[in-house]
């Protein structure tokens, strides 16, 4: 049962994704070529489901806390931290992608770190979150686990397979994991992007997630 659940939410993941991406490649179509983009968080099997492969009319950099191998000739990739990305100029890539990254830098603090360097190298860029007030926590599959006080988090965590984590035994673990995501509200994403658009992708008549976009007039 367990399975088939999972198999459900998967599904239904997926669809939203794709509707998200959609939604960005309508943004970029329109854009002059050849673009340079900053993919925080990234992985090539994302690019791999879209038409830019190999395609030089885009030129993609994955940045990670580890390196990805690629075998693409327009995907790259590279260490680094989204809170710090000083090895990059100021504009340094028309676009700055980043979607599910934000939520799991650390605390708001490390959030507006992230953002401001976001808006410091990218001319464009588009930021995807889960939306906190979304019933479903995404990452644990569970029911309002977001609204949760901090140590019935921990409690949880010890005592229930939370989605895809499995049970934790080890308390300093558990608070560890429950310190590992921080979901963002709406005003807080607007306050950390205060020139962007938000985009907000409904689902069943609640917003699951917010995407803050800007700068996608480029020439």
């Amino acid at each position: 049962m367990h399975l088939f659940k999972n198999k459900i939410t998967d599904y239904l993941q997926a669809k939203c994704r794709k509707r998200r991406n959609l939604f960005f490649f309508s943004l970029i179509t329109p854009i002059t070529k050849p673009l340079s983009i900053l993919d925080i968080g990234g992985t090539v099997e994302f690019w791999e489901n879209t038409d830019i492969i190999n395609n030089s009319d885009f030129n993609i950099t994955l940045l990670n806390l580890e390196y990805f191998r690629s075998e693409y000739s327009n995907i790259h990739s590279i260490v680094g931290d989204a809170r710090d990305l000083q090895i990059f100029d100021n504009n340094k890539f028309d676009i700055v992608f980043s979607n599910s990254v934000i939520e799991h830098v650390g605390d708001f603090h490390d959030q507006m770190k992230m953002a401001k360097e976001i808006q410091r190298v990218g001319k464009a860029y588009y930021v995807q979150t889960p939306n906190y007030y979304f019933p479903i926590e995404p990452h644990y599959r569970a029911i309002g686990f977001q609204f949760l006080p901090f140590n019935t988090k921990v409690y949880a965590l010890q005592k229930f397979k939370m989605g895809r984590v499995e049970k934790i035994t080890d308390r300093n673990s558990a608070v560890n994991e429950a310190n590992r995501i921080r979901l963002l509200k709406p005003k807080e994403l607007k306050y950390l992007f205060p020139q962007a658009n938000i985009f907000k992708e409904r689902f069943f008549g609640f917003t699951k997630s917010l995407t803050a976009y800007y700068g996608f007039n480029l020439k």
